[in-house]
């Protein structure tokens, strides 16, 4: 890492330090225990090497991270669908390699679920704006596609954690 400019450098650092909260947060829904990598899931499903990388191994031992981020699933025309398909869709993706979906798309994102992370469901929506990466869309019926969402404006993710940590629900 030395080679790399300080602001990479600090990239990284931030990236990786975000990575392990996050599986702090979650190891213990994983089933791992112990406090220093490597880690072994009670169930023998997730391994965390020494460099804190997580594998699934029931999937030839692939790592976690680096998934595949959805941002809708809708009909070919662009048109919206009902919720119960979105989340049949995702869920037939996360079943097939080497897709590398790991979660439901991103407009359905629950903020009850307990590894929603409003930080990174904000973050991720500016980005598919204009100024930001975009979107690439993928159609059966026509080439890849990159763009920008300019749709209607998604809910106020902060204001929706806030409402329901003052519910008692988060």
């Amino acid at each position: 890492m030395k080679s790399l400019s300080s602001d990479l450098q600090e990239s990284i650092n931030k990236r990786y330090t975000q990575r392990l909260e996050e599986f702090d947060k979650l190891k213990k829904d994983m089933g791992v225990v112990g406090d220093k990598p490597p880690w072994t899931s009670a169930n023998g499903r997730y391994s965390v090497d020494n460099y804190g990388v997580v594998h699934d191994m029931t999937n030839q031992g692939k790592m976690v991270t680096g998934d595949v981020d959805i941002f809708d699933i809708t009909s070919f025309d662009g048109k919206p669908l009902p919720e119960n398909v979105k989340q049949m869709v995702w869920k037939e993706l996360k079943t097939v390699s080497p897709s590398n979906v790991k979660h439901g798309n991103l407009t359905s994102w629950d903020a009850t679920d307990k590894a929603f992370d409003a930080d990174a469901k904000i973050k991720m929506i500016n980005d598919a704006r204009a100024g930001g990466k975009g979107v690439n869309s993928f159609n059966p019926n026509a080439a890849p596609t990159h763009s920008y969402q300019n749709g209607p404006q998604l809910v106020n993710v902060r204001d929706q954690v806030q409402q329901l940590a003052a519910s008692g629900k988060k």
